[in-house]
Parts: structure tokens; C-alpha cells; sequence
């Protein structure tokens, strides 16, 4: 296709004309851009020990209608660099979390010149909160190189129970119907208050632990292998049972109460009393308790006599019926020599009265001989009457865990066994002999105790 010269001629004065307009309009828009010549505006923010302060806000806004010109953030050396267009008054605003707002009084910048701001100091910032929460939980059981520590404060599991009941429920640790205990099935463990020895007898140990509320626990220890530093009868393992302490001053205590059915009604209570203040600190504790539970045990038996054919029969039906009262007065009087050294007394008085009724009824058959029954009443009382002075002292050597502690305690205990064994003289129409067996078993004994303790830590 051919394109008439004229046609030609017009498309190139079209293009010319073209590319003078988009001249021209680049030489404005150079010359417009080269009359607002930018300004540079720099500071440092620092905080009031002139320490620089990193990635802090720092904005550019105009003074007549607050609009926002630039932003931009610190440097490591909290250094700040604006850019300013306008020849109107300006201010600077300044913010970083922990310190005050900081803004600038206005200034107004000239065509040909930088603004430098030089150093600007931030304060630190005063929050009045109306009230802060710090809710920190620590593991139930934690497991260290020597021990397990199973921690009790708070636990929901010690609310409405007494010490005994909550050793029963530790790993590796059971409580048979009489108190004793258990580690990791050895008997010839030693049960520490604190740190400290009780020296009681179980029966002593498990109305102690029966008259404690559970509550008063922090945290219990569990040593399978023992440190030396502990008494040699405590091979098969040592359970330590730490108290909570009375508390940073003032008066604090509890009182408890409960109730339980099991064949008959049980009933504890206990209260609790602490005095803090000055060096000295006072602890008072009561409870009085009545346990209460049956069993009905069934016991059968049989015998066969290959050679003749026959065989014997052995039947027994228990009721067994305990009843345990306690009471127990718990007392302690600490004095802090000065931060690390204590020395203390304490005293305490427990009485237990325990009756077991038993009501045993046999039927034997034997091979060649008349079927015979038997009936026995077995009827036990035993009350004891406990009182201990404990003397110690307490004394931290270094932040290491290195220290030193004497220990002196007096021990008296006065205990009665009555079992009176009855067999009454009919069941049903056979007659049996009438009679009965009383035994009697006092026990009173005294101990005097102490021991001297200086524990040595390497860093």
C-alpha cells in the first residue's frame, strides 16, 4: 500500500509537535521541583543516662493542620534522618515503649538550610497499674538427681485430708489400716519433719500425721538412696515432709473440718495459728479427730484326706470393728539471731485412744469328728500419751547450701494394752465353756537424743 507524501508530512509535523509539548512540560515540572528544594532534619534520641535509643518513633507533621509529612524509626545508634517539602512550620514527635512522648517546639526551616536537632532526651515513662495477678503453678512432681519432690501447695488433693492420708497417695509409698508406711516396699525408712528426725515409734508417728492437716504441707521428699548425711535407719529410704513456713509477719492461721461415712462416721478438726514479728516467730496447732472403719472379712477353707476319702472344713466370719480418737497439741517458738542463724524450741502432746472390737464366730468339720463352732469376742483398748521438747538450732555457713545445726529432744511416752478375750457360753444349741482371758501390756519408755550437723558444699 503507498502512503500519499502529503499524509506523510502531516504524521511528522503531528510527532514534532508531540515531543515540544512533552518538553516543555518536563522543563516545568524541573523547574517547579528545583524551587521546593528538600530539607534534612536530624537528631540522636537518647534516654536520660544518654544512652541511645534504638528503633523509636519518630514523625514529621506540620504545625497548622497536624498532617503526618514523614516517619521514620532510629538506627542502632538512635539516629534519625527527616526529609521536609513544605515551607510551613513543622514539629517533631517522638515515641518508644518505656518512655514519655516527646514533641518539638515548632520550627520553620529556610530554603538553603538543614535543621539539625542535635541530642534529645527521652524520660522514662510512670505506669500506675490498679492491680497486677502473678498466677505461677510448679510441676507436681519433680524429678532431681537424689530425690523426687512431689509438691503439695495448692494441690486440690490435700484439701479435708491429714498428712497420713496424703503419704498413702505418693509413688511408691503405702499405708497399711495401722499407720505404718512403706517406701518402695521397705519398712526400715525414716520419716523427717523439715529436715529434722522425729523420732517417734509408727503408732507415735501415724496419730502425729493423722492430727496434721494436709494442708499444712509444701512438699514432700522422697529419697530412695539416702545421703550419708541422714541416720543409718533410714537405709531402705527417707521421706521428708516440709511445712510451710508462718508466712512474711503478721497473724495468720486455719481451721478445717470434715466429716466421712464408712460403716460409721468419722469426724476430724484442726486449727492452726502463726505470729510473726521482729526476729521471732510463733507457731500453734490443735486438731482433734475420731477415725472410724469396719470390715467383715470371710474366710474358708478345705481340706481333702486322699486315704480315706474325706475331707475337713474350715469357716470363719470376722466383724471387725476400730475406733481411733486423737488429739494433738503442736507448739514452736523460733528467734533469728541474725539472717541465716535460728534457734528454736518446740513441744508437742499427743494423745490417742484406739478400740478394736472383734466379733469371730468358726465352724469346723474335721475328718472322723463331730462339726463343731466356736464363738469369740475380742475386745481391745489401748490410750498412750506422748509429749516431745525439741532444741535446735540453724545456721547457713554460705549461699552454696553449706551449714551447721544442733539438735537435742527428750521423749516420754506412757502407753496401755488391755484385750480382754471373751467366749460366750451358747450359739444356737451348742453349748460351750464359758470364759474369758484378760491381758494387760504397759509400756512407758523415755528417750534422750541429740545430734550435731555440719554440712560442707563444693561450688
Amino acid at each position: 500500500m503507498k502512503i500519499h507524501p502529503c499524509v506523510t508530512y502531516q504524521l511528522r509535523r503531528s510527532f514534532f509537535n508531540l515531543r515540544f509539548i512533552l518538553f516543555i512540560v518536563f522543563v516545568i515540572l524541573e523547574t517547579k521541583t528545583y524551587g521546593q528544594k528538600k530539607q534534612v532534619i536530624t537528631g540522636t534520641v537518647k534516654d536520660m543516662e544518654k544512652n541511645p535509643i534504638p528503633v523509636a518513633s519518630v514523625e514529621l507533621l506540620t504545625l497548622n493542620s497536624n498532617q503526618l509529612i514523614q516517619q521514620v524509626t532510629t538506627d542502632s545508634l538512635g539516629i534519625f534522618l527527616l526529609y521536609s517539602f513544605t515551607p510551613d512550620s513543622v514539629f517533631v514527635r517522638i515515641n518508644s515503649l518505656g518512655y514519655a512522648t516527646f514533641q518539638s517546639a515548632p520550627f520553620k526551616i529556610s530554603a538553603d538550610e538543614n535543621y539539625a536537632m542535635g541530642d534529645i532526651s527521652l524520660k522514662h515513662s510512670k505506669i500506675t497499674l490498679d492491680e497486677v495477678e502473678v498466677s505461677v503453678t510448679p510441676p507436681q512432681v519433680i524429678q532431681k538427681a537424689d530425690r523426687t519432690v512431689v509438691n503439695l501447695d495448692g494441690n486440690v488433693l490435700t484439701s479435708g485430708s491429714n498428712m497420713l492420708e496424703i503419704m498413702s497417695r505418693l509413688p511408691g509409698v503405702f499405708v497399711d489400716k495401722d499407720g505404718n508406711i512403706t517406701f518402695n516396699s521397705k519398712t526400715n525408712i525414716l520419716i523427717t519433719i523439715n529436715g529434722k528426725q522425729t523420732y517417734m515409734e509408727p503408732g507415735d508417728l501415724a496419730t502425729y500425721l493423722k492430727g496434721q492437716p494436709a494442708e499444712n504441707l509444701k512438699n514432700v521428699e522422697l529419697f530412695s538412696n539416702p545421703p550419708a548425711s541422714y541416720d543409718a535407719t533410714g537405709t531402705g529410704g527417707v521421706i521428708n515432709l516440709n511445712l510451710k513456713n508462718g508466712g512474711n509477719g503478721g497473724l495468720n492461721g486455719s481451721v478445717t473440718a470434715g466429716t466421712r461415712y464408712n460403716g460409721g462416721w468419722s469426724y476430724t478438726s484442726a486449727a492452726n495459728l502463726n505470729y510473726k514479728t521482729g526476729k521471732w516467730q510463733t507457731r500453734l496447732g490443735l486438731s482433734r479427730n475420731d477415725y472410724f472403719h469396719t470390715e467383715d472379712m470371710e474366710i474358708y477353707k478345705e481340706f481333702n484326706e486322699t486315704a480315706v476319702s474325706q475331707r475337713s472344713l474350715f469357716s470363719q466370719d470376722i466383724d471387725w470393728d476400730v475406733r481411733t480418737k486423737t488429739f494433738l497439741l503442736d507448739a514452736a517458738f523460733d528467734y533469728t539471731i541474725k539472717d541465716g542463724h535460728r534457734v528454736g524450741i518446740s513441744y508437742q502432746l499427743s494423745d490417742e485412744n484406739r478400740k478394736d472390737f472383734r466379733n469371730a464366730i468358726t465352724d469346723i468339720e474335721e475328718v472322723g469328728g463331730p462339726a463343731t463352732r466356736e464363738h469369740a469376742v475380742i475386745d481391745d483398748v489401748s490410750p498412750g500419751t506422748r509429749h516431745a521438747v525439741d532444741v535446735f538450732y540453724v545456721g547457713d555457713l554460705d549461699t552454696l547450701g553449706s551449714n551447721i545445726s544442733a539438735d537435742f529432744v527428750y521423749i516420754h511416752s506412757d502407753k496401755d494394752f488391755r484385750s480382754l478375750l471373751t467366749v460366750p457360753q451358747t450359739i444356737g444349741s451348742a453349748v460351750l465353756p464359758d470364759g474369758s482371758l484378760e491381758t494387760l501390756n504397759p509400756v512407758l519408755y523415755k528417750v534422750y537424743g541429740g545430734q550435731g550437723l555440719y554440712v560442707f558444699k563444693l561450688n
